[in-house]
């Protein structure tokens, strides 16, 4: 699967959803152990990450629908997409990620990396 075989949807999810791999780890591994309930801990204990960037990431997901919340201490998350498309997406964003993993990083950091060098340009002193 090259670039251009990761299909637009999945491309459109990753540079709008996916601003970072501890993002994409987030989203993955509940996608992968849907029926599981998780609290940000938990997510925490398996990615390694901090757990208010975990629950930064779980909670952007939730408004995304990706993911349910359900209130209470702790709040938990289990995956479950609001819609077949949604669905689709993401399963196939878990498909080009275990085919084409450097890919979707490239599709990750791509125009961020875009978006550094112009900031950085506009400090350049010309000569």
């Amino acid at each position: 699967m090259a670039l251009e075989d990761i299909t637009r949807e999945v491309r459109a999810f990753i540079t709008t959803h996916i601003l970072s791999v501890e993002a994409l780890e987030v989203l993955l591994l509940l996608h992968r152990e849907r029926e599981r309930v998780w609290t940000a801990d938990e997510v925490q204990e398996v990615i390694c990450s901090s757990v208010p960037s975990i629950t930064a990431k779980l909670e952007h997901f939730a408004t995304i629908g990706t993911l349910t919340v359900k209130q209470g201490s702790p709040r938990t998350y289990q995956y479950r997409a609001a819609s077949p498309e949604r669905e689709a997406q993401i399963t196939g964003l878990a498909e080009a990620y275990r085919s084409r993993r450097v890919s979707v990083l490239q599709l990750i950091y791509a125009d961020r990396s875009d978006d550094l060098r112009a900031f950085s340009d506009a400090f350049k002193i010309s000569r």
